[in-house]
C-alpha cells in the first residue's frame, strides 16, 4: 500500500483483531498522544495570555490588572489570534478593554 492513510487504517484494524491486552495497550498509547496534544495547545494559550499581560503591564501598569485577569481567563486560541494584532496598536487602556471585550463577544 502506498497510501499512508490506508496503511494506518489497516494497522489499526489489525490491532483491534489482536488480543484484548494489545488492544488496551493501543488505546492507552492513543489516549496519551491525544493528552499530549491537548497539553501543548493549553500551553500555547497560556503563553499568548502571558505575552499580552506583559504588554498591558508595561504600557498601562497596575491599572491594567483587572484586564489582565480577563485575558488570563481566555482559553480559546481563536480569541487570541483575533486579539493579538490589535493589542499592539491600542493607545489607551480603555481601547485595550474594548478590544478584549470585542474579541470575546465575537467568539
Amino acid at each position: 500500500m502506498s497510501n499512508p492513510a490506508i496503511r494506518k487504517a489497516l494497522t489499526i484494524e489489525e490491532m483491534f483483531k489482536a488480543d484484548a491486552r494489545e488492544r488496551r495497550l493501543y488505546e492507552m498509547r492513543e489516549k496519551a498522544f491525544l493528552d499530549e496534544i491537548s497539553n501543548v495547545a493549553g500551553a500555547k494559550v497560556e503563553a499568548k495570555a502571558e505575552d499580552i499581560c506583559q504588554l498591558l503591564e508595561a504600557r498601562f501598569g497596575n491599572e491594567s490588572h483587572s484586564l489582565q485577569d480577563i485575558v488570563r481567563g481566555i482559553s480559546n486560541v481563536d480569541v487570541f489570534n483575533q486579539l493579538t494584532p490589535g493589542i499592539f496598536l491600542v493607545g489607551s487602556l480603555d481601547e485595550a478593554k474594548a478590544l478584549v471585550q470585542g474579541s470575546l463577544v465575537s467568539q
